[in-house]
């Protein structure tokens, strides 16, 4: 009993530890523009961070990467960390400032042409300069410094699917496209563990009482 005790208390522990870092999974230009075929990239846990360099010549510009979060792990947030936008030539229309992300389950997005209703949830990037583009969209411009998720969800309406504020293990593929402008920004995914019910955390207070009950009946003895 006492060493099946310990072997509880050391896979609880287990569960509850891990290592957290940060780490540039991708720079700039280095994406896939084919929606059937993403750039797959590795996430660990902790801060992932993808610079991405959205250039239209001559047309709209698309880039596609894939990523797994592992059993046991979750997608808790996705920040925007910078953001730039600059007209194609000096004096040319910057048609809204914004760029478009979108997210969806699996490994492939298509069609790979502008079409929100084919990702599960998407999100406008930096500070629209037009003024209809939440009646036009139904989400907010995703500002530097916050966290995606809010747009993601409340793009639910137009894509058909109802996000939560984080995602579960899976397999998941994200599109990132320019609005007709030079587009710079940086992202961080954060992978985190899944919280430990409290039945768990009661489990494992049990085992320890039984550690220290066994060491007690021994003394007696």
């Amino acid at each position: 009993m006492k060493r099946l005790a310990i072997l509880g208390v050391i896979s609880l522990a287990g569960l509850v530890s891990q290592t957290s870092n940060a780490a540039v999974v991708s720079n700039y230009d280095t994406l896939s523009t084919i929606g059937a075929s993403p750039t797959a990239l590795t996430f660990t846990v902790g801060d992932n961070i993808i610079n991405a360099r959205l250039l239209p010549t001559p047309a709209s510009d698309s880039r596609f990467f894939s990523f797994t979060v592992a059993s046991g792990y979750q997608l808790s947030s996705i920040t925007l960390d910078a953001y730039s936008s600059a007209p194609l030539t000096s004096g040319s229309a910057t048609a809204g400032g914004i760029a478009f992300f979108g997210i969806k389950q699996g490994l492939t997005i298509t069609p790979d042409t502008t079409n929100p209703s084919s990702v599960d949830g998407f999100a406008l990037l930096g500070t629209s300069t037009d003024t209809s583009t939440k009646a036009t969209y139904g989400v907010d411009s995703t500002l530097v410094g916050q966290d995606l998720f809010t747009s993601l969800i409340a793009s639910g309406a137009r894509t058909g699917t109802t996000l939560t504020n984080s995602l579960g293990s899976g397999d998941y593929t994200v599109w990132l496209r320019e609005s007709k402008t030079n587009d710079d920004f940086s992202l961080t995914f954060k992978v985190t563990s899944v919280p430990v019910p409290a039945t768990v955390w009661l489990m494992g207070s049990a085992l320890l009482g039984l550690v220290g009950f066994n060491k007690r009946r021994i003394k007696s003895f």
